[in-house]
């Protein structure tokens, strides 16, 4: 079997552990809690590197004032986040119903 049909094969029944869905949903809550005006701690490897332009700064700040209702500001802070917001929500909703389906032993799962 080709290694890509392989994965395919894997990955499409959707008995993996939801780590996507784990990640996208922590995000935003953690985005919606987050005291933006606080600390000016960054996550940005490039604001880390001492490097000035960043082409996605200000996008967690976007998506913090989009679900306050601050449209606004979500759009001065970075407009992409009015893209990038329903994407989100979309591929949330798309993974949920993957919850729900047959438990599965993922300790027996195939590795490749």
């Amino acid at each position: 079997m080709i290694f890509h049909e392989r994965i395919n094969k894997t990955y499409s029944k959707s008995k993996i552990f939801p780590l996507e869905f784990l990640f996208f949903a922590s995000a935003l809550v953690a985005l919606y809690f987050a005291n933006i005006h606080g600390s000016q701690y960054s996550l940005c490897p490039l604001k880390a590197l001492k490097i000035s332009f960043c082409p996605g700064c200000g996008l967690g700040h976007s998506l913090h004032f989009i679900m306050h209702g601050h449209f606004k500001l979500a759009w001065q802070a970075h407009p992409i986040g009015f893209f990038a917001f329903p994407v989100i929500i979309y591929r949330i909703i798309t993974l949920i119903p993957k919850l729900t389906l047959k438990k599965t032993n993922y300790a027996k799962q195939p590795l490749l």
